[in-house]
Order: structure tokens, then C-alpha cells, then sequence
């Protein structure tokens, strides 16, 4: 499957590849009701557009992936999901915080969205005592969803259960 995928086996990695996107995107809502409460304009434009850029994302791959009744998830299945979904999270995960101007570079962000990801808390933010409410929870809800688990979090709340599910949590 890994060095000749057939077709089938791309729209099962994307079926699950964009509902895990669906739900890291989903994630986004809490920094934004926080931009809202704490009445910061440009946090709320920018995790609007990071949430918007994993919900495009995410439904664009369940589109192409087509219905879900065909997918039989196989363990090669959930090895490429779980890895895809790091590095795409990784990469969503840091549009609001290279948006938000306290990373030089948009690799610095994706090495802090990662470094929450991997609970390892280690930072390349500069002006950290002048960061926003909304971006400073994103950053330790990133602590919060690297150690409980992305594909874990997902399989309690959105995918049914069965050998597909296992398969998943056997990639984590």
C-alpha cells in the first residue's frame, strides 16, 4: 500500500486525515471566544483565520475522500493518518501564531506549535510577556491536546468505534 497506493487507499487517509483536521480546527473556538471576551480584534481575525483555513481544509478532504460506508482502515491506513496528522496540525496550528507577530518566521511558529504538540513546552516567542490572552491559551491548549493525544481526543468524540478506531490508536 505505502509504495503503490491505490486510490481507495488515498480517500481513506483522507477521510480520516480531514476529520481529525475538522476537529484541531474545531479546537480554534476556544481562543476565539477568549479574543472575544478579552476584546482583541486582531487574535480574533487570526485564529478566525486559522480555524476557517482547517475547516476548508478538512472539508475539501472528506469531499474528495467520497462517502465513508467503503473504508476498511488497514494498520498501513492508520501509520500514514497519525504521522499526517502531526505534521498538517503542525503547520494549521501555527497560522494564528505567525499571524499574531511574536514569531520571526513562520518556521519559528510551526516550531512552537509542534514543541505544544510534543509537550515540551520549549518556546521561540519574542515579547512573551506582551502575548494575548487568545494566543497564550493556544499555546497551552496545544500542551493539552499534544498530552492527551490528537487522534486519542478524536476517537472518544467523533469516530465510531471497531478495527479502524484500534488501528488509529495503534498509530498514536
Amino acid at each position: 500500500m505505502i509504495l503503490r497506493p491505490q486510490l481507495i487507499d488515498l480517500r481513506i487517509i483522507a477521510h480520516f486525515l480531514g476529520k481529525l483536521i475538522l476537529i484541531f480546527g474545531g479546537s480554534m473556538v476556544l481562543p476565539i471566544v477568549v479574543a472575544v471576551l478579552f476584546r482583541e480584534v486582531v487574535p480574533f481575525v487570526d485564529f478566525s483565520i486559522g480555524a476557517l483555513g482547517c475547516m476548508g481544509a478538512g472539508f475539501a478532504l472528506l469531499a474528495w475522500a467520497g462517502s465513508p460506508a467503503a473504508f476498511d482502515m488497514h494498520w498501513k491506513h492508520g501509520l500514514l493518518v497519525v504521522s499526517l496528522t502531526w505534521l498538517v496540525c503542525m503547520v494549521l496550528g501555527a497560522v494564528p501564531l505567525y499571524l499574531s507577530g511574536h514569531w520571526a518566521s513562520f518556521l519559528d511558529a510551526c516550531f512552537e506549535t509542534m514543541s505544544g504538540l510534543a509537550t515540551t513546552g520549549l518556546t521561540l516567542a519574542q515579547d512573551l510577556d506582551h502575548l494575548s490572552h487568545a494566543a497564550n491559551l493556544w499555546r497551552h491548549l496545544l500542551m493539552f491536546l499534544g498530552g492527551q493525544g490528537i487522534i486519542i481526543v478524536a476517537l472518544c468524540f467523533f469516530i465510531k468505534g471497531g478495527p479502524g478506531a484500534f488501528r488509529l490508536y495503534v498509530g498514536e
